[in-house]
């Protein structure tokens, strides 16, 4: 008999959720930009068919990730109930451990990491294709296909492959599964490593979002520079409706851990970083109204994670623009990428051809 599949597969773990819901099982999802809020169980919350599930070439499908993640998830849970107990125990050795690694799983398993990773390799092909221009991109085709291709290809090549966020890919949870697993252990340990601040607020209600963790900026940091995993500041989260949680990870932040009475103001600057790192939609307790909060003024939902840049670098024709030899085509020093470096046909992609018929 076949293993029993498990297709319906949370982005945010239920266990978490359960702090934001009325006796642990109603919660209210509001979807961005607050104008339309519909209650539900947790059960239901943040639930993608198939999300993780893996398909071989021999069309066979693996659950394995979500059962690994419930590995991470079970001893995490165990530690998240003495950190929101009261007195709060602060988690130590093993407990802090695996919540450091539920934290930092949160973070890399959400839909934003996944689709960053494919934005950017579309921004990239866009990119390399577009500075050689439909000459250099003829040649690039016709090198690695070993034959001549009609100027219609080319123009249907050229739009799909330029047009605003570069090809659009086939998204594969393989992908995503190889990034987290990379990701995971250096950043379970910058959160290990870090100092944890705990914040109560007692009557200052917290929400939580679709990606609930939040990288914060250090706060000496240039704008220009933005935030990521290798430069961020601190870690945020609000672990429940009444507590949360900010680890700071940068430079400095060595020091005891603390707990202490968070003010309204800092509730709301909990809860504007919450939202703002919501991609769809956020999760409260029945009896909140988020909404109401910041005037009715919640940000617009977030489909993409990239902003497409202008076409200063797109050569339509590039007549008269010498297309690069073939024996210069060499592959970009490490760490670049140029159009020699591009796989054809490029994996995943979405993209359909048929030479037209020339008697119609």
């Amino acid at each position: 008999m076949g293993q029993t599949r498990v297709r319906r597969q949370h982005v945010v773990s239920r266990f978490y959720l359960k702090g934001f819901a009325a006796d642990e099982r109603y919660l209210t999802r509001t979807v961005l930009p607050g104008t339309y809020s519909h209650r539900m169980v947790v059960n239901d919350a943040t639930v993608n068919n198939d999300y993780y599930t893996v398909e071989f070439e021999d069309g066979t499908v693996s659950d394995a990730a979500e059962t690994m993640f419930n590995e991470i998830e079970a001893p995490a849970s165990s530690a998240l109930r003495g950190l929101l107990s009261t007195p709060v125990v602060f988690p130590d050795g093993d407990q802090r451990d695996a919540l450091a690694a539920w934290i930092a799983l949160q973070y890399v398993r959400s839909p934003a990491i996944r689709r960053q990773r494919d934005e950017l390799h579309s921004a990239m092909v866009r990119m390399v294709v577009g500075v050689v221009g439909k000459r250099g991109l003829r040649n690039f085709i016709e090198e690695r296909e070993g034959v001549a291709i009609s100027a219609a290809r080319l123009e249907a090549e050229w739009e799909d492959l330029t047009k605003p966020g570069g090809p659009t890919s086939r998204v594969r949870a393989e992908n995503h599964l190889l990034n987290i697993f990379e990701l995971l252990p250096s950043t379970t340990q910058r959160l290990v490593d870090g100092r944890w601040m705990i914040v109560d607020f007692t009557e200052n209600p917290l929400v939580a979002g679709d990606h609930p963790v939040f990288l914060m900026a250090d706060p000496e940091a240039p704008d220009w520079r933005g935030v990521g995993l290798g430069n961020a500041h601190a870690f945020g989260l609000a672990l429940s409706r009444h507590r949360g949680i900010i680890i700071f990870t940068g430079d400095g932040h060595a020091g005891p851990d603390v707990m202490g009475p968070g003010s309204a103001d800092e509730a709301r600057t909990l809860n504007a970083q919450t939202i703002q790192n919501a991609r769809e939609a956020i999760y409260h307790h029945p009896d909140d109204d988020p909404v109401a909060w910041f005037g009715g003024e919640l940000p617009q939902p977030r489909p993409t994670e990239l902003t497409v840049g202008d076409n200063s670098l797109i050569l339509p024709d590039a007549e008269g623009y010498p297309p690069p030899a073939r024996d210069d085509a060499e592959p970009a020093e490490p760490g670049g990428f140029s159009i020699a470096n591009l796989v054809w046909p490029i994996p995943d992609r979405v993209f359909e051809w048929m030479e037209p018929d020339d008697d119609q």
